[in-house]
């Protein structure tokens, strides 16, 4: 949390410097990280979603194939699409 109160107080003339622009940059990608980890512990605690989750999980382990053939199919057709339209 330390990082979002940096963040929030700085002045604008660091967004206009590349350097600066990107540690910003790497700070808001480690707030994004932090409040979702938070987030998808919390399901972690609670018995019944966890086991849900953890059933979810291995189920899109096991479909993988299916999906990579389905993404690649979606990829196809729109290939198609465009050089038709």
């Amino acid at each position: 949390m330390s990082v979002f109160t940096v963040l929030n107080q700085l002045d604008s003339t660091y967004y206009l410097d590349k350097f600066y622009k990107d540690l910003i940059d790497y700070g808001f990608i480690m707030i994004i990280f932090a409040s979702w980890g938070r987030y998808l512990t919390f399901f972690l605690v609670i018995e019944s979603i966890s086991l849900l989750i953890q059933t979810l999980v291995k189920m899109m382990i096991d479909a993988k194939t299916f999906i990579i053939i389905t993404l690649l199919y979606f990829l196809v057709s729109m290939s198609i699409f465009r050089a038709l339209f």
